[in-house]
C-alpha cells in the first residue's frame, strides 16, 4: 500500500512536517509561538536549507492561521539580501487566543 501524500508536492507526512517545522524556526516568535511574528529571514539561508519564502509564507499561515507579509530587504550582519516577514500571529488571528 503507497504511503498517502498530501498538497500539490505530494508530500508525505513526514516531509510535510520536516518542512513546516523548519520553515517556521526561522521566523517563530521567540516569547511564544502565538505572538505576532516578525523575523528576518535571508535568501542565502533560505536556499541552504532548500526552502523558498514560498515555503516560509505557508508555515505561517500553518502555525498561526494568519497571512504573512514579506518584503524585500537587507538583512545585517553584512546586509545580505533577504525578507522581512510579518503577521498577526496565532493570538490575533481567527484560532484566537
Amino acid at each position: 500500500m503507497a504511503e498517502k501524500t498530501f498538497g500539490p508536492r505530494n508530500e508525505t507526512f513526514e516531509q510535510l512536517t520536516k518542512r513546516m517545522t523548519t520553515a517556521w524556526s526561522l521566523v517563530a516568535p521567540l516569547r511564544h509561538w502565538k505572538d505576532p511574528v516578525v523575523g528576518l529571514v535571508t535568501k542565502q539561508m533560505l536556499a541552504t536549507l532548500g526552502l523558498t519564502i514560498e515555503d516560509v509564507k505557508e508555515a505561517v499561515s500553518f502555525y498561526t492561521a494568519t497571512e504573512a507579509t514579506v518584503m524585500e530587504c537587507l538583512v545585517a550582519p553584512g546586509y545580505q539580501p533577504g525578507y522581512r516577514v510579518t503577521a498577526d500571529g496565532y493570538f490575533m488571528g481567527p484560532a484566537g487566543p
